[in-house]
């Protein structure tokens, strides 16, 4: 992906009955109190070396009594005092709870959520406040058994079949912009086109020379809403999404396809020095979201005018008792401390479900960028694709055996000044954009040390992660910019439109920045990836990051046209050792002289090809090997890559849905 505008861019518990609190916390507590038993201690996270990584831990992660104990549960009233029997009723009315007891907290505190959805229409915030205190955490957690879920959605009802036609349609009341529609748990597709388009030229008006993209008149329907429509377009590395403002027809049989302003400038601007990368007519790009493109069942449309949505059944579905969603809450959950010093710190967020959250901005100005999720908002300015659960200025926080899926943009973000944070046995399923993305790219130098800081010594171990970037085809299912000391180890991948991870940033114009450092992808298991776009790899980086390793990793069953290891402009001081290349085009891509400074030992590949142009880059006993005749050393790495055993009640949770 070289050659780019680089200057440019800057588990879980029973649920146990409370412990009596001690005497001094008693004028504080709920009156209904019982013991609860004991608690089994957890392991300790390992340090920066890779290697087996812990099973989710038990209460406190101590070993120690909780001290309090609430239980939430989707039937409760905030007026009750939070017992088993009498249940609070929000998520939001327990931490507040919780809060009044934290100052002098001499043990762990418990919040159990009790099977349900509980819906979010304001995003659930915790900052320093919420910090567990004394060597004490407290834990948000699910019972034993039971799957309570944090939803952003609203249910749609009142379904009715459209005479003589396949579809249903039901009139909704006022919502928010929403570009996602689930039936039964499971998403539908907007109605799309099946066929890319390519235009024949450009077309331009008092506002560009390059407004609109002339077409073959046969290539489109005759649209009743042109506003509505959406080009999308995926450039190599680059996913983009762009609104239309009108369809002209014109005198020689051809039709211009007018776009919306001033956005499609804003992302036709990204042609510096000639580069391609941009929404180019002659680029081939589907259409998206028009009443003439539903051809097939499981497609929906809907009128923002009217409030009409439009859905074509897909078999089995009954629309008189489905359960349909739409999102509407953007985040979820933020937890957020304030200046470096007053993080958010010893929280814990266990076997939690995070699902049908909204993000609406594609829909108002389209989306498009530099990278991943590098977004322009105007011709220079740069934001990031937004996560529905969020964390920054925080340390010491855990999400544990918890689930991500049917979300908009982003699941979980680590974002600035979050340290030590673990993000372990957890789902990520069913995402339009990324999994996890930690840091961000405007960190290669902190100016502002009271208030910045880069993530440091994160762990993102045993996830699962599948069928992520299922609308915006750029997305890695794991990004990382500018870090120390992350461990990525042990995750499984599948099915993803782009790169499996991508750490770093800067290409080569922060060739003195040593911000990210010291990082570790370790034992993961990825597969069937760059499945949309073209340019990226299995583990793809950018930038220097001394004292780096990539070792024990498996990628296999790779489309595109580079490798399984790539790393891009300025990568530098990296070691790959004991890596798999399992089919793909090429196991090594090191295209230009600002690589430098790598070593690559012991890989095991089936594929033969590389590109070597890369400075003082030492490669050493790389195997070869037919088709799958891989050697025992090989074989013994594809055992131990991706999740470890205690985790596989992932597959378990995905195999059920």
């Amino acid at each position: 992906m070289g050659r780019r505008q680089a200057a440019w861019i800057l588990v879980l518990l029973a649920a146990c009955q409370p412990l009596r609190p001690a005497a001094s916390q008693s004028a504080r507590a709920p009156t209904d109190l019982a013991p609860q038993p004991s608690a089994t201690s957890s392991p300790s996270i390992p340090a920066a070396s890779p290697g087996p990584t812990p099973a989710p831990s038990q209460p406190g992660g101590t070993g120690d009594l909780p001290e309090y104990v609430f239980h939430v549960a989707v039937n409760g009233d905030n007026g009750n005092p939070g017992t088993p029997s009498s249940p609070f009723a929000t998520v939001e009315h327990a931490r507040d709870v919780v809060r009044t007891l934290i100052p002098g907290m001499q043990g762990p505190i418990v919040v159990y959520l009790h099977e349900g959805t509980y819906p979010v229409t304001d995003t659930i915030d915790f900052g320093a406040q919420d910090s567990g205190q004394n060597g004490h955490e407290v834990s948000y957690r699910a019972a034993e058994g039971e799957t309570p879920v944090l939803s952003g959605g609203i249910s749609v009802s009142g379904w009715q079949q459209v005479l003589g036609s396949d579809l249903w349609i039901a009139v909704l009341g006022p919502v928010a912009t929403f570009r996602q529609l689930y039936v039964n748990g499971a998403r539908a597709q907007r109605a799309s086109s099946q066929s890319p388009i390519v235009g024949i030229r450009w077309a331009g008006d008092d506002f560009s020379p390059r407004s609109g993209i002339v077409v073959p008149e046969a290539s489109l329907p005759d649209f009743s809403r042109p506003q509505d429509l959406e080009l999308h377009w995926i450039n190599d590395w680059k996913d983009m999404r762009l609104l239309v403002s009108s369809i002209e027809a014109n005198d020689d049989g051809t039709e211009t396809i007018w776009m919306l302003q001033p956005y499609y400038s804003y992302a036709v601007g990204m042609d510096i020095e000639n580069q391609r990368w941009i929404p180019r007519f002659d680029v081939p790009f589907y259409l998206e979201n028009a009443p003439e493109l539903i051809d097939s069942p499981g497609e929906w449309y809907y009128n923002r005018d009217t409030h009409e949505l439009f859905y074509w059944p897909r078999e089995a579905e009954d629309m008189r008792t489905a359960q349909v969603t739409i999102p509407q809450t953007q985040v979820l959950m933020r937890v957020a401390g304030n200046r470096v010093g007053e993080e958010v710190t010893n929280l814990a967020f266990e076997g939690l479900s995070f699902a049908y959250a909204n993000w609406p901005r594609p829909s108002l100005m389209g989306s498009f960028g530099w990278q991943a999720q590098a977004l322009l908002v105007t011709d220079q300015d740069l934001v990031m694709t937004p996560a529905h659960v969020q964390v920054a200025s925080a340390h010491d926080v855990r999400f544990e055996g918890c689930r991500f899926e049917h979300l908009g943009a982003v699941g979980l973000s680590l974002g600035n000044n979050a340290s030590e944070i673990t993000v372990q046995g957890n789902l990520f399923h069913d995402i339009s954009d990324g999994a996890v993305v930690v840091g961000h790219w405007d960190l290669a130098y902190i100016a502002s040390p009271a208030t910045q800081a880069v993530p440091r010594d994160n762990l993102v171990a045993n996830n699962l992660i599948q069928d992520v970037g299922v609308e915006y085809w750029g997305a890695p299912a794991i990004t990382a910019y500018y870090v120390e000391g992350l461990r990525i180890v042990h995750n499984e991948i599948a099915n993803v439109p782009y790169s499996g991870i991508s750490m770093g940033w800067g290409w080569t114009w922060s060739t003195d920045s040593t911000t990210a450092r010291n990082n570790v992808i370790f034992g993961n298991l990825i597969t069937g990836l760059m499945t949309r776009a073209r340019d990226g790899g299995g583990i793809y980086t950018l930038g220097q990051q001394p004292n780096t390793t990539i070792e024990g990793n498996v990628i296999r069953n790779m489309t595109g046209d580079f490798a399984c290891l790539y790393p891009d402009e300025g990568s530098a001081f990296i070691t790959y050792r004991n890596n798999v290349c399992d089919s793909a085009p090429q196991w090594l891509h090191l295209w230009t002289t600002s690589i430098h400074d790598i070593n690559i030992f012991d890989t095991y590949t089936n594929v033969d090809a590389l590109e070597m142009r890369g400075i003082s880059i030492d490669i050493e006993n790389t195997v070869f090997v037919s088709e799958q005749s891989w050697p025992p050393e090989a074989q013994a790495i594809m055992d131990q890559a991706g999740l470890e055993s205690s985790y596989s009640y992932l597959h378990a949770w995905l195999d059920a849905r």
